[in-house]
């Protein structure tokens, strides 16, 4: 990465190259700077990296960041959540230059601020419950007295628009990926400019194109910037010299996990530190971040197919928690596609010797097909998915993992509703396995229920992370708040919702037997293969997939 500083002083001020760990190839050791020269440290300040010896950076276990030699700090970290606890200016980290606090939800609420090891300013933070910050309070600590040195009050609009301090108001200006690029104050007829700065892709200042007549703890897409020089953003920090996080990606969104704004600091943001995306909201910009996502997929199943790795007797998933076992078996999962998604081989033993796992095996299988259903070589279709998530619990079966086949899901027509639901379990006659698809009227009842509600609110609190088999207990709460007798019907379900190339993916799954007819006073009763069973347990599935809104 080059940065060339300004054309006033004719110097170099950052040309960085990268070296990584070579076992670990994501983890930076070391960056060269041959442009850190005296010359331009002078010139440009703190903007110069500086030229670092080998194995300047060290990591935990984790992978986080807890050392940085030339720049002399040093991190801990909180373990239940991976925040930043501490930064220390000694590699013993009996020196601490922050501190950090967080509430319940992860939010911050005060940060302490030391010289030589002692406190000297601690901001405190009053969030909102959405986890907006709505008033700082800055103090300063003289001996072992606390004094008010100010307070901010935030105004807000759709997001942050701008401050009260100093009995003055100030309103920030922002670019198109939140950058505050300017705070001013007076009228509109007479502004007087508070600061401005003007930044590099990655959120570094320009220099000599910045001014500061009032303080601002805000900048780079609008993230506060400590005394280290590192954006606090939500989940993890970023260095805005370098261009890296510290820390992980939690969201797993890229092959790096280091990897910021897609590499595209121009277009993309992360306004939490988890996952980015466009700046502009626009869904075709969204999708195309989608397609490289699924190319990067792609490309590691050829590369685990590379290794040799076959299916030997059909379909089956391991039960490495890894997840990385049943990547490799992407040949058969092909084939799968190509034979027009068919149970034609059955559940059976791997390669290792792993056999068929039941209800496991399924939930491996349905995040495989979270993975691959984004990819553009195969035509994604809701039979594909239906065949996939199906439950191999079906009375076929026999328990024989090498002989057992997957449901036979029968798609229902418009008419059939949830007395014929009622009567085909009352009486034994009518398909065991009910398939239910968009524009069916069941759908469309379920699409506004209690257990969906629920279930797409925890996806949204999770970040829009996929969601599997989610179960969404039906209750006296469901029932108070239940829409149709459609939903009644169906009670408790389990809900899967998979962000897709072509939209969001909703699969509501459930059964209907004794067990939970009676309050859970009898057992169910599973159908017999090729006879009347009345009163034997059915299994519905409904499936339908919400466009992505632009």
């Amino acid at each position: 990465m080059t940065r060339r500083g300004n054309s006033v002083s004719g110097l170099g001020m950052n040309s960085l190259s990268y070296v990584y760990n070579a076992a670990k190839s994501n983890r930076l050791l070391q960056v060269k700077n041959p442009a850190a020269t005296t010359a331009a440290t002078l010139a440009y300040g703190d903007e110069v990296v500086k030229n670092q010896a080998v194995n300047n950076y060290t990591h935990d276990l984790e992978g986080r960041l807890t050392g940085d030699v030339a720049s002399g700090v040093y991190y801990t970290y909180y373990e239940a959540s991976g925040l930043t606890k501490a930064v220390y200016s000694n590699a013993q980290k009996t020196i601490l230059v922050e501190e950090y606090k967080y509430d319940e939800h992860g939010k911050r609420i005060e940060k302490l601020t030391y010289l030589n090891g002692a406190e000297k300013f601690r901001v405190r933070y009053l969030n909102d419950v959405n986890g907006n910050a709505v008033e700082v309070v800055e103090e300063a600590k003289t001996g072992s007295t606390w004094t008010l040195n100010a307070t901010e009050k935030y105004l807000y609009g759709s997001s942050r628009i701008g401050m009260l301090r100093d009995n003055r108001y100030q309103y920030q200006l922002t670019d198109h990926t939140g950058n505050i690029r300017a705070m001013v104050s007076g009228t509109a007829t007479a502004p007087t400019v508070m600061s401005f700065t003007d930044y590099y892709p990655h959120g570094s200042p320009l220099p000599g194109r910045n001014y500061t007549a009032s303080p601002n703890r805000y900048s780079f897409q609008g993230q506060e910037k400590d005394a280290t020089g590192k954006h606090a953003f939500e989940l993890r920090m970023y260095d805005s010299k370098l261009g890296v996080w510290l820390t992980p990606d939690p969201m797993m969104q890229y092959a790096s996990p280091y990897m910021s704004m897609g590499d595209n600091p121009v277009s993309f943001i992360d306004p939490t530190g988890g996952e980015d995306g466009s700046s502009y909201g626009d869904n075709d910009a969204y999708n195309r971040a989608q397609e490289a996502k699924a190319q990067r997929m792609w490309d590691q199943y050829n590369m685990r197919l590379n290794e040799g790795q076959e299916w030997k007797n059909g379909w089956g998933f391991g039960t490495d928690a890894s997840g990385a076992k049943y990547l490799k078996y992407m040949d058969a999962y092909k084939e799968f596609f190509d034979k027009g998604f068919t149970f034609s081989k059955g559940w059976t033993t791997l390669p290792d010797g792993t056999k068929g796992r039941g209800n496991r095996d399924v939930k491996r299988a349905k995040q495989m097909a979270n993975l691959d259903e984004q990819m553009e070589s195969y035509n994604y279709s809701v039979d594909a998915q239906m065949a996939i998530v199906g439950d191999p619990k079906s009375s076929n079966d026999g328990g024989d993992p090498k002989t057992t086949k997957g449901p036979n899901y029968v798609e229902r027509t418009k008419d059939v509703n949830f007395r014929t639901l009622f009567t085909e379990f009352k009486t034994g006659v009518g398909p065991e396995y009910s398939l239910f698809k968009d524009g069916h009227p069941m759908v469309n009842d379920l699409k506004k229920s209690w257990v969906v509600t629920v279930a797409t609110m925890t996806y949204l609190l999770r970040g829009n992370r996929t969601l599997l088999d989610y179960d969404v207990p039906f209750g006296l709460l469901g029932l108070g708040m239940s829409y149709s007798l459609t939903e009644q019907f169906i009670g408790g379900a389990r809900v899967s919702i998979i962000p897709t190339f072509k939209g969001i993916l909703f699969i509501v799954t459930n059964s209907t037997g004794i067990y939970s007819g009676t309050y859970h006073l009898s057992k169910d009763k599973k159908r017999s293969l090729n006879k009347i069973t009345p009163y034997g347990t059915t299994h519905q599935m409904f499936i339908w997939t919400e466009p992505y809104k632009k």
